[in-house]
């Protein structure tokens, strides 16, 4: 069988209502927590009906208009679609949702949509959301990078969820003691902007804390570069309506 990950299109749509209802009456009735599958059909099942298929057509259309701001892929077994991850970026990266079919989970697929996912996020915090008794997600986080923070909520009252977070790589701060080559004839504590670890350096630095590479490398005064300066843009840019929806209609629980 060949799986292929792609960027979603709105087409997809039709089938990414229904997903998100099966993956969830796969991955969460629990009697104990109170969760049963009628009552994930009524705090989920809008995600199957014309209207929440329509949502989705909407977000997937932001996505491909606002790529540094939305990401998500999806999974394809052929013409259907067995798993999704999507996510956004604001002061910081959230991922969700992110689901795969029972039948497709153990192939490594959820590790390459992860992947694709973090190289999208560069270097800066990504957070989550996920249920504390769905213990193999937890776990494929951790994998991942994230840690537990210890901040928990009850979805709806009931679902309970904890926050789990991937911390900026150490690789991507700069160190300008670190990064400094003995053959470069640069100070100490000043990086050569043409090897390795400057440019390492670069790919997430934010000037304050890196201010010699920053002079070094040309960047204005005041302002970031790398992938941070372009995170920090898409931060302050002006809200559409598309992305106030891709905060809330679709965000994982």
């Amino acid at each position: 069988m060949t799986y292929v990950i792609e960027g979603a299109r709105p087409d997809d749509s039709a089938q990414l209502g229904p997903l998100l209802l099966t993956a969830w009456l796969q991955s969460y009735p629990n009697p104990e927590a109170g969760i049963s599958e009628d009552w994930i059909r009524e705090q989920r099942g809008s995600s199957a009906t014309p209207e929440g298929i329509d949502r989705w057509r909407e977000y997937i259309e932001a996505v491909n208009q606002e790529t540094d701001l939305l990401f998500c892929r999806v999974v394809r077994s052929g013409t259907e679609i067995v798993g999704v991850l999507c996510g956004h970026r604001r002061e910081v990266v959230t991922l969700g949702p992110m689901y795969l079919l029972s039948h497709v989970q153990g192939l490594g697929l959820g590790g390459r949509m992860m992947t694709e996912f973090l190289a999208w996020a560069g270097a800066t915090l990504v957070w989550l959301w996920a249920t504390e008794y769905n213990d193999g997600a937890v776990r494929f986080y951790q994998r991942h990078g994230f840690r537990i923070t210890g901040e928990r909520e009850l979805w709806k009252g009931r679902l309970p969820n904890l926050r789990m977070a991937r911390e900026v790589a150490k690789a991507a701060r700069c160190d300008p003691a670190a990064a400094a080559t003995a053959a470069s004839g640069f100070p100490q504590g000043h990086a050569d902007p043409r090897s390795p670890e400057a440019e390492r350096c670069a790919s997430g630095c934010r000037p304050e804390i890196c201010p010699p590479l920053r002079v070094l490398l040309g960047c204005p005064t005041g302002r970031a570069f790398g992938s941070s300066g372009r995170q920090e843009a898409a931060a302050t840019r002006r809200r559409r309506p598309r992305d106030e929806f891709a905060r809330t209609a679709v965000s994982h629980p």
